[in-house]
């Protein structure tokens, strides 16, 4: 869903800017700012995974670095502009209505995302088309090991199954290694956590947008059988 469906990588970025304007008066610097704030996100990352408690958090722990005696309005304000993000409502991609309204027309379309469970809710229901899923699965992480039991759970064969996704390390590796067939829309991610090589893996397909992978899908692919309902969030 993020960044494949919906921009929630800008709302990030948005929060980031803020918080380094209000850092410049101070006299620190992007550079630094960024440096001190991704090792702060990779430490408490270990402590809060996706939770939606990590990135405010990383804002405080960088603004104590750099202004030790910060006072509680301080703090205040700097977590807000994290906290911002979950308030925000993410906007959909350049052509996901019409990508979607393709993919729905030929294929029963499940959504599987990671992350805090009641943002993914809260992102789930801001979409227009929520009600059109199959099914929507919220999970604390993909692996190979999800991808294969979503497939054995709905009763599809995994050759029978295209994934689309942004991520090589959550979506395109561990789906192609699960043995479904995978289609990477390249875009705005979380470099953190992303693999370093940035490429394709034997058998993927990459494209610049959901609208392009979906043309594809649904030229090239025969329909499939009817599948279990899954449940809804």
């Amino acid at each position: 869903m993020d960044d494949t469906l919906i921009g929630t990588t800008a709302l990030y970025e948005a929060a980031k800017d803020a918080f380094d304007a209000y850092l410049a008066p101070y006299g620190v610097s992007r550079d630094e700012l960024e440096r001190i704030y991704d090792q702060a996100e990779r430490d408490l990352f270990a402590v809060h995974g996706y939770s939606r408690a990590r990135f405010p958090a990383s804002f405080e722990q960088t603004l104590k670095h750099f202004i030790p005696d910060a006072t509680p309005d301080m703090i205040a304000e700097v977590r807000g502009f994290g906290e911002k993000v979950f308030d925000t409502q993410a906007p959909l991609l350049p052509g996901v209505d019409q990508a979607m309204e393709l993919l729905f027309a030929k294929y029963p379309v499940y959504l599987v995302t990671q992350g805090d469970k009641s943002v993914q809710e809260d992102r789930i229901a801001q979409l227009p088309f929520r009600d059109r899923f199959a099914g929507v699965f919220i999970i604390d992480q993909k692996s190979t090991e999800t991808f294969e039991n979503l497939a054995a759970q709905l009763g599809y064969a995994p050759d029978d199954i295209a994934m689309v996704g942004d991520s090589l390390k959550s979506d395109v590796n561990p789906a192609a290694a699960a043995g479904l067939k995978a289609f990477w829309v390249q875009g705005a991610n979380w470099e953190m956590m992303e693999n370093s090589d940035r490429e394709c893996p034997p058998g993927a397909k990459r494209f610049s947008n959901l609208l392009d992978a979906a043309r594809d899908i649904c030229g090239d692919a025969a329909p499939v059988a009817t599948p279990k309902q899954a449940p809804k969030p």
